[in-house]
């Protein structure tokens, strides 16, 4: 158990926590970047990947999907994990279009490359769950 903000969390779920991160990274990085075309740490990718990763993770925590009596229901996990993409997906695209639109050398111009890539992490989390 670590001692996390006055509240005990079991290890497993912090490593759990950690592989689906690494999952979520690296699922749309590797899809945005082939994508795009854009190769490299100065093409912007992995801050967009990373973003994204930081999204989904605070939705799943925050939908509950880190509890130990989740892993026991499994059509309500699955759903909650679909939810959790249903509602970043949006706020995510949304939110690089206007951050694209005030810092415009920041992400690249490639939007329609989001969707293949975050369906990826998708099945990425519901496989490892």
């Amino acid at each position: 158990m670590l001692r996390l903000f006055r509240h005990y969390v079991p290890l497993p779920t912090i490593a759990f926590a950690a592989v689906e991160l690494f999952f979520l990274f690296w699922s749309f990085y590797v899809y945005h970047t082939r994508a795009a075309r854009n190769y490299g740490i100065e093409s912007g990718s992995i801050n967009l990947a990373a973003a994204f990763a930081f999204s989904v993770f605070v939705m799943m925590f925050s939908l509950g999907l880190y509890s130990r009596v989740i892993f026991v229901r499994r059509r309500e996990m699955l759903m909650r994990i679909v939810l959790s993409f249903c509602f970043v997906a949006p706020l995510f695209i949304g939110g690089v279009m206007v951050v694209s639109l005030y810092l415009p050398g920041s992400t690249s111009l490639s939007h329609e490359d989001f969707l293949p890539g975050m369906l990826l992490a998708l099945f990425a989390i519901a496989g490892t769950r």
